[in-house]
């Protein structure tokens, strides 16, 4: 239960738009299907790259900080 509340904590603090994404592509992938359209997931991870959370990230992970996340 430890370990996994650290899990779901960690995967938890990542930026807003970076889990909208994942959990996008997740649940696509549960499909199995073959030629799974995607588009909108493409769109979500450009959304994600271009975000002040991604510069915030990156900025943090620079100076060695927890990262202050806000969704945009």
């Amino acid at each position: 239960d430890a370990e996994l509340a650290k899990i779901v904590h960690r995967l938890s603090s990542n930026a807003p738009l970076s889990l909208k994404a994942m959990k996008t592509l997740i649940i696509r992938q549960l499909d199995y299907r073959d030629d799974i359209p995607h588009e909108d997931v493409d769109a979500l991870l450009q959304e994600a790259r271009q975000s002040n959370d991604s510069k915030e990230g990156v900025r943090a992970r620079l100076e060695k900080r927890k990262a202050n996340f806000t969704g945009t």
